[in-house]
C-alpha cells in the first residue's frame, strides 16, 4: 500500500453506507429531546477491512481515564490511533494516522469500556472518510422527523455564527469553553510512554479547572502566555485524584 493508492481509494472509503448500517436511537434515550442517527460499529469496520484488506490498517487504544458519574455510572474516556500501511518484517510501517478521542458511560464497566471503545474508534475512522456524514450531520436517514432536522439546521446556523473558529458541527459531549491560563503548560507523560499537556485554568464562571491537551495541540498551547484566554472546544470531566478538567480537542486564542 502506497500513499497514492491511498488516496485513490478514498472514494471507496468514504462512500456512503447502506441504510442497514444506519442505528437510530430515540429522544427518550438520548435525553435532548430529539432522536440521533449514526453507523453501527461493524459497518464501519468492515467497509475499512473490504477497500483496504485486515493487514494493511491497525488501531493503537490508549484509556485515559476511568471514573465515577453520578451515583450509577462508570465513565470512561480513550484514545485511539488509526494508522494504514504494511507490515515488513513483521514491523507495521504506517503511511497514514489519524487520532481520535472519546468516551462513554454506562452501568456496567465493561458496556463503559465497549461503548468507549467504539465511540472513539468510529471517531477515527470518520477522519478517513469511513462514515463521515455521521460527523458531518449530512447522514440521511428516514427515521429522522423534520423537526430534528431543522433542529440541526438551526445547531449549525448558529455555530456557523459564532463558531470561534471551530468545525461548524460539534460532536457529541463537546463545548466551547472560554478561559484564562494560570499556570505555564506542563509536559506529561502518560503510562504509555506518550506526551500531553497540563495546565491550570479559569473559566469565565471563576471556576478553576485542570487542562488536559494532547498530540497536535501540544505545541500549540506552549505558545501560549499565563494570563491569555482561549476558547476551548472539549469535554469537562470529573476526575476523583485531580477535580474538574477539560479534555481539550482543539482551541483557539
Amino acid at each position: 500500500m502506497t500513499m497514492e493508492e491511498l488516496t485513490k481509494l478514498y472514494p471507496k472509503l468514504s462512500a456512503q453506507l447502506g441504510k442497514e448500517a444506519v442505528q437510530t436511537t430515540s429522544e427518550e434515550e438520548t435525553k435532548k429531546g430529539y432522536p440521533t442517527a449514526g453507523y453501527g460499529y461493524q459497518f464501519v469496520v468492515n467497509r475499512l477491512n473490504e477497500v483496504l484488506g485486515p493487514s494493511h490498517w491497525r488501531q493503537i487504544p490508549e484509556i485515559i481515564s476511568e471514573m465515577p458519574k453520578g451515583d450509577k455510572l462508570t465513565e470512561v474516556t480513550m484514545k485511539i490511533i488509526v494508522q494504514i500501511g504494511n507490515w515488513i518484517n513483521g514491523e507495521f510501517i504506517p503511511i497514514a494516522e489519524q487520532i481520535a478521542f472519546g468516551g462513554h458511560a454506562s452501568r456496567t464497566k465493561p458496556d463503559a469500556y465497549k461503548g468507549a471503545h467504539t465511540n472513539t474508534l468510529k471517531k477515527a475512522l470518520g477522519m478517513f472518510g469511513v462514515g463521515k456524514e455521521a460527523y458531518e450531520g449530512t447522514l440521511d436517514d428516514d427515521n429522522r422527523t423534520p423537526d430534528f432536522r431543522e433542529k440541526v439546521a438551526h445547531k449549525s446556523s448558529y455555530n456557523n455564527s459564532e463558531s470561534n473558529g471551530f468545525e461548524d458541527f460539534e460532536e457529541e459531549g463537546e463545548s466551547k469553553i472560554r478561559v484564562k491560563l494560570l499556570t505555564p503548560i506542563e509536559i506529561k507523560k502518560s503510562k504509555s510512554g506518550n506526551n500531553y499537556g497540563v495546565a491550570k485554568v479559569i473559566t469565565t464562571n471563576n471556576e478553576t479547572l485542570q487542562l488536559l491537551v494532547f498530540d497536535k495541540n501540544l505545541e500549540r498551547i506552549q505558545a501560549m502566555k499565563v494570563n491569555q484566554v482561549i476558547t476551548v472546544l472539549g469535554e469537562i470531566k470529573d476526575s476523583p485524584v485531580n477535580g474538574k478538567q477539560i479534555i481539550a480537542k482543539d482551541f483557539v486564542a
